[in-house]
């Protein structure tokens, strides 16, 4: 699981995700295959001022030889903590 991270207005103090974590499945090439670790990856959202409930995640960082194929879930949920 790659532990998901945001980026928001200057107005937003914190917010919660859920879930906070995304698993993302992707091509590696057989040699690199036991080298890749979910440290090696981050995903992100933004919220902005006009986003709505449900955000989609993107993968901000990942391996070079890497191809990222999906995003699970493909959306989450967030809630702004006063």
């Amino acid at each position: 699981a790659v532990p998901l991270h945001y980026s928001a207005d200057k107005n937003v103090k914190r917010i919660q995700l859920y879930p906070s974590t995304v698993t993302v499945k992707c091509l590696v090439p057989k040699r690199l295959y036991n080298s890749i670790d979910a440290t090696d990856f981050e995903a992100n959202v933004c919220i902005g001022s006009d986003s709505i409930n449900h955000l989609q995640p993107v993968v901000t960082r990942f391996p070079a030889n890497v191809r990222v194929k999906s995003i699970s879930p493909e959306k989450v949920q967030y809630i702004i903590i006063q």
